[in-house]
């Protein structure tokens, strides 16, 4: 298949501005940015997403309630929540689901 142009490209950066609202937009692909390291690269995914002209958006933690949690979870957790967030709609139940309880907790003590 041929790839997607990048207009329908949509990617998820936790330094991104725009929070990740209403229902994922079928016509669109959702890039998950994934950097494996022992410590986060500010701004990599979103400085990537700039150079080829792609959209960014992040997850609604804050707007969620969840304003403590660290905007870098893994990518299974992101699948996770994107996926229950499609299905519902819901995105505040989608994150309060599978946000993991621990990095929830650990938020509240930072």
């Amino acid at each position: 298949p041929a790839p997607a142009p990048a207009a329908q490209l949509i990617y998820l950066s936790p330094d991104a501005t725009e929070p990740l609202t209403g229902p994922l937009r079928k016509e669109c692909v959702y890039v998950i940015g994934g950097l494996i390291d022992r410590t986060r690269i500010r701004g990599a995914s979103l400085s990537r997403a700039r150079t080829i002209g792609v959209h960014t958006v992040r997850l609604p933690l804050a707007e969620c309630g969840l304003a403590g949690v660290h905007a870098d979870l893994n990518v299974t957790t992101v699948i996770a929540v994107l996926a229950a967030g499609a299905v519902s709609g819901d995105w505040h139940d989608a994150l309060h689901t599978h946000v993991p309880l621990r990095v929830r907790r650990a938020a509240r003590t930072d």
